[in-house]
């Protein structure tokens, strides 16, 4: 019996869908479709319905001595050039042209639990436990060429783009150079599975657009960074145990998973993440579930999660679960900036937010500031990154404003807001930017953050701080009344107040524009953040040519710790001079070429500094601990 609203269908109707997931386990392998008839009576459009059914041993061009051989399918991998490979613990794969169904390529392989395909018309399988099994086994044609020892191989993908084989075992990560032309492999680096020899490595697949692979163990499910060759827990399913396949839709971000049962190997169940949701088949056992690169609708997708496919403008600011921002400051328009830039788009993150001098303009003239605007977006890396990644918004620093260490007695700042207002329009996510017609700060909710972009050139030291009368303003009162209204309505588990500048006084000597030289300002920040309980504040500033994490004794007002995160420069010119003590200082590094990430679920926030090839720092705070207590 189908439950959720699932619908069996004959294969090749006009109006059928096509299959938009592939499921297996049993003797069939299934396609599924979320898309139904309006008209129809018997299923909610967007329902799942079972479009496709494929018996991989009953098909023409599967030779006889293989046709016994899938009684349970282990894998069922569509590729972007319309085939979809199959295999089985029976002991055989096959390559299938699902379009036409036409079998490219069969073979008996012992216990095999995947199939990849490789230049030169060759194919690799992983045959697991077995008395002839353990390793991984090369197809050049139609013939067995070559056989690699992997112990419990379960996993195997062919990264076109690196020009690498990835193999999964029992408890190492292996890794291949594959020949562009040939196919032909060569040993390259092998990484121990978290947990080592006895993690039993299950399930492998690339997450699109990302430097990072999935790798599902017996315990948990894991992220390996195949840039940095490193593992992380995967924030949403990290916890899970017996995961036997995870995999992301290439287009909406949508996770499809399956979680043994317990005792089983298998589940009759389809689990989502991205937005969460079952899809559960009476009777099934299903093993594992891929995406179709070529399928329709996936569901009930939340729009913000098609930023991909649409280009740098998500629809609506929804609520995913999961999150992560990247944030960075002073940028060059040359080839070291372009390699933090590349770094960036490869991190596929869910949007940037430029927190200033970015670009360099050192001018308020109107000219200069609408050419400098158009220089630093027609840069291709920066192109790329805006065409795949919504840049979510931007704040100016003192060389985008006007000048170098300037403050708000500027002339001429009209000028420098008109063109920053033009050049950086907001989305549909984002408020508008500043308080009638003055200043640029603004806001945006993505998930588990409220970001507030804060104006600290516009206003400071125009008026009195209301905080103290002896002192001058940085926010001025207009953006401090906007500030706290919006983090009283805040219902966000995480508020981000970032600006172009850094909220500490550990300088370098005789600078003058941060927190630090506004002691009221902050001080006053602080005790609203307490006398409200707000929690889960988090500090992000750039400018000082140098990246820091300084944790602020805060308790006794705002009641938690501050931590303050200063993501400054993109490029490579470090100040040596902003190397300051501060009683709190977590992390300082004299290297340039800097991004910050955050990413969060609802009770965890992570930061991360990152530069093109290394990780410098990592910290992470729970909701918990950014709570007053």
């Amino acid at each position: 019996m189908l439950l959720s609203a699932l619908l069996l269908l004959p294969l090749h109707q006009d109006s059928t869908p096509a299959p938009s997931l592939w499921t297996c386990g049993f003797d069939e392998v299934l396609g599924v479709a979320f898309a139904g008839d309006p008209a129809s009576t018997q299923f909610a459009p967007g329902a799942p319905l079972i479009v496709e059914r494929i018996l991989p041993g009953a098909l023409d061009g599967v030779p006889e001595a293989l046709r016994g051989r899938f009684g349970t399918t282990d894998e069922c991998k569509p590729a972007a050039d319309g085939r979809l490979l199959i295999a089985s613990s029976g002991g055989a794969v096959l390559a299938l042209d699902r379009r036409t169904r036409k079998v490219l390529f069969s073979a008996a392989v012992p216990n095999a639990h995947s199939i990849a395909a490789l230049p030169g018309d060759r194919h690799v399988a992983a045959a697991s436990v077995n008395a002839e099994g353990n390793r991984l086994v090369v197809y050049a044609g139609g013939g067995a060429s070559e056989s690699i020892a992997l112990p419990s191989a379960h996993g195997v993908v062919h990264d076109e783009e690196r020009a690498t084989l990835y193999a999964l075992g029992m408890g190492e990560l292996l890794t291949f150079d594959v020949d562009a032309a040939t196919g032909a492999l060569e040993p390259g680096p092998a990484f121990e599975l978290p947990g080592g020899e006895d993690a039993d490595g299950h399930d492998l697949r690339p997450v699109p657009r990302s430097a990072e692979l999935i790798v599902t163990t017996r315990a948990h499910v894991w992220l390996f960074d195949r840039d940095h060759e490193r593992f992380r827990l995967h924030p949403d399913l990290g916890g899970l145990d017996h995961v036997k396949s995870v995999d992301v839709h290439p287009r909406t971000g949508r996770i499809a998973f399956v979680q043994a049962d317990e005792g089983e190997w298998w589940s009759d169940t389809v689990r989502f993440a991205n937005p969460p949701g079952a899809m559960r088949l009476e009777g099934e056992r299903f093993y594992k579930a891929r995406w179709d690169p070529d399928g329709g609708d996936t569901g009930p997708v939340r729009a913000d999660r098609r930023v991909r496919d649409a280009g740098a403008t998500p629809p609506a600011p929804a609520a995913p679960s999961h999150v992560r921002l990247l944030f960075g400051s002073c940028a060059d328009e040359d080839e070291i900036t372009a390699a933090t830039w590349r770094r960036s788009l490869a991190l596929a993150p869910d949007g940037f937010v430029l927190l200033g001098d970015t670009p360099y303009i050192d001018s308020t003239d109107p000219a200069v500031q609408r050419r400098r605007y158009e220089e630093f977006a027609a840069f291709p890396p920066f192109r790329d990154l805006a065409a795949r990644t919504p840049i979510m918004a931007s704040v100016w620093d003192d060389h985008d404003f006007g000048r170098n260490d300037v403050d708000g007695r500027l002339p001429g700042k009209e000028n420098s807001r008109a063109a920053f207002v033009a050049a950086r329009s907001g989305g549909p996510w984002q408020s508008p930017y500043g308080s009638d017609g003055k200043g640029i700060h603004s806001s945006f909710r993505r998930g588990p953050f409220e970001v507030f972009l804060l104006d600290t050139r516009w206003f400071a030291r125009t008026e009195q701080s209301e905080h103290d009368p002896e002192q001058f303003s940085l926010l001025g009162a207009a953006q401090w009344k906007w500030l706290r209204e919006g983090l009283r309505a805040s219902e966000a588990p995480f508020k981000v107040l970032a600006c172009g500048m850094v909220w500490n006084g550990a300088v370098r000597p005789f600078k003058t524009d941060h927190w630090g030289a506004y002691p009221a300002e902050f001080e006053g920040l602080c005790r609203f953040l307490g006398e409200e309980g707000i929690s889960g504040v988090l500090l992000v500033g750039g400018d000082i040519h140098r990246p820091r994490a300084i944790e602020h004794d805060t308790a006794g007002t705002v009641g938690y710790p501050l931590l303050e995160l200063i993501s400054s420069p993109m490029h490579e010119r470090v100040i040596g001079a902003a190397k300051q003590p501060h009683p709190g200082l977590l992390f300082d590094s004299g290297a340039g070429q800097v991004v910050l990430e955050l990413s969060a679920t609802e009770d965890r926030v992570r930061a991360v500094f990152h530069r093109p090839d290394e990780v410098l720092f990592e910290a992470t705070r729970t909701a918990a601990e950014l709570a007053p207590r």
